[in-house]
């Protein structure tokens, strides 16, 4: 095989799965306040969903690695052919994971990558099935905030705020609500 280009994209996302496990998050301190309000849109099951804010400690000494994502236009190039160095190929699969379009720019996003092996496996039930997933231990001390959209039903706000408080006194809850005057959002504590 050549370059990516002769590789279908699902099959690279199959190889890197194989290994890696990515979670995403937003840098908010670099979030325009009017795009914050499309993320919110995008990510959090249009407003109903809800946000959790974390602050990773310096120096991070953990089972993952935090990287601020690249913006380009074109997708990133791997040669897949016999010859190459597995280092290499694995270098170029990462920054492939690591690369999004300039279109996806305004979300500022920063992906904690781990290997699966660092990961707990735990068996999910559907309706359909079984599959096994696998989570990522962390310190709860990194949480530092939950935000709730600003259409989140309040039964759901009222049980993770009583949890929050009971078990996580650190935490700040906030409620977003539509800005009155602009498309933007404002939050109120809880």
């Amino acid at each position: 095989m050549g370059s990516t280009s002769e590789l279908p994209f699902e099959r690279r996302r199959e190889i890197i799965d194989q290994e890696l496990r990515a979670v995403c998050f937003t840098n908010a301190a670099k979030v325009d306040m009017l795009d914050e309000i499309l993320l919110w849109s995008h990510y959090a099951n249009k407003h109903k969903g809800m946000r959790i804010g974390f602050e990773f400690p310096e120096p991070l000494n953990a089972a993952f690695q935090l990287s601020e994502m690249s913006y380009q236009n074109n997708r990133v190039e791997a040669d897949f052919s016999f010859e190459v160095q597995i280092e290499v190929l694995e270098a170029a699969l990462y920054k492939s994971a690591a690369t999004k379009s300039s279109a996806w720019e305004y979300e500022a996003e920063v992906r904690l990558f781990t290997k699966i092996e660092d990961c707990e496996p735990h068996e999910i039930k559907t309706a359909n099935s079984k599959v096994v997933e696998h989570f990522l231990p962390f310190d709860t001390k990194w949480v530092k905030s939950v935000d709730f959209g600003a259409l989140c039903p309040n039964d759901e706000i009222q049980k993770i705020v009583s949890l929050a408080k009971a078990d996580h006194p650190h935490v700040v809850c906030r409620k977003a609500d539509f800005h009155q005057t602009e498309y933007a959002l404002a939050y109120k504590e809880i």
